[in-house]
């Protein structure tokens, strides 16, 4: 008896959280590349500044992680993960409205690069 294996990629739920996490992941790596260029080339930011917001960048590893994951263990990790993307995607959106508003300053850059 042979049982025949079904594919992955025929699963809704499946592909609806494999396109959700690609897209935050992009948009993750493209705002840690971007982030420093902002500052730079926008902003003119100093090589102090720089550190700070490199430092921001991940300082919730260090600072977070450890209280986040005990009590996203108590809590349903779906709705967690749809909120916590939808949160993440406005964050990078305020970037560019700010920048276009004239609003836009190193102190914004270091608290979405934190979040």
């Amino acid at each position: 008896m042979s049982e025949q294996k079904e594919s992955l990629w025929r699963h809704t739920d499946f592909l609806k959280f494999w396109t959700g996490e690609t897209l935050a992941m992009f948009g993750s790596t493209i705002a840690s590349f971007v982030f420093p260029l902002i500052a730079a080339i926008t902003l003119s930011a100093t090589p102090m500044q720089m550190g700070i917001l490199n430092a921001s960048q991940f300082a919730p590893f260090l600072i977070v992680t450890l209280f986040a994951g005990v009590w996203i263990d108590r809590v349903r990790r779906k709705p967690l993960m749809i909120m916590a993307n939808i949160f993440r995607g406005c964050l990078y959106l305020y970037i560019p409205i700010s920048y276009y508003f004239g609003l836009l300053q190193m102190e914004s850059l270091y608290v979405v690069a934190f979040f």
